[in-house]
């Protein structure tokens, strides 16, 4: 699983998300305390993957970024159970 922050000079302007090697299924994507969308893994050639991106100015695709993300928890869960969690940056590290 892989999560990507992208800051501006105001702060986060894009959150991505990919993960792979679970399940096909759909998995909720937590941020903080609270579910930002449904990733669904499906089947690729490369094994099973699934993705999301948020963004401030979305394109085709993308969802809006207006949540804080900087330093909130993230969590991929289904149902019960949690198979990753983990904390997303507080701020910009060169």
């Amino acid at each position: 699983s892989n999560a990507t922050l992208q800051f501006g000079i105001s702060g986060p302007v894009e959150f991505q998300i990919e993960i792979a090697k679970l399940p096909v299924g759909d998995y909720s994507l937590i941020i903080g305390d609270t579910t930002r969308g449904t990733i669904s893994v499906v089947a690729t050639p490369n094994g099973p993957r699934g993705s999301l991106s948020f963004k401030t100015e979305p394109g085709v695709g993308d969802l809006l970024l207006n949540f804080p993300t900087a330093g909130q928890s993230i969590a991929i869960a289904q149902g019960s159970s949690t198979f990753f969690f983990g904390q997303l940056p507080a701020a910009f590290t060169p």
